[in-house]
């Protein structure tokens, strides 16, 4: 008889740290797009309609984008363009918690009554 090995394969570092990247940004995602559209219509006073073209016209220009990234890729290089890409994503991303809260410090806006 044959004996099947029963010999478990890992994965490599780089697929497992990828995988967390991307379930971490897919987080953060989503979670923006239910903030986005609670600050349109709570705090900009836009009605859900209204927040939902918004945020719809935001996603669709996401969508969009990959295409335009690609061919920069390809005259910049792969892995310049992925620093490039999660460098912008990390300054939007903290630029969203941090710039708020500079406006409202300045006294330029009011959130809330």
């Amino acid at each position: 008889m044959n004996q099947v090995s029963k010999t478990k394969e890992k994965f490599s570092r780089a697929f497992l740290v990828a995988n967390t990247v991307e379930l971490l940004e897919r987080t953060a995602y989503y979670g923006v797009f239910i903030v986005l559209t609670l600050h349109l219509s709570t705090i900009l006073g836009f009605n859900d309609i209204q927040a939902g073209i918004i945020s719809g016209l935001f996603s669709g220009g996401l969508y969009l984008l990959p295409i335009f990234a690609e061919a920069y890729a390809d005259k910049i290089g792969f892995r310049k363009l992925m620093l490039l890409a999660f460098s912008l994503l990390i300054i939007g991303y903290m630029g969203l918690g941090i710039v708020p809260t500079l406006l409202e410090s300045a006294d330029l806006v009011t959130y809330g009554e």
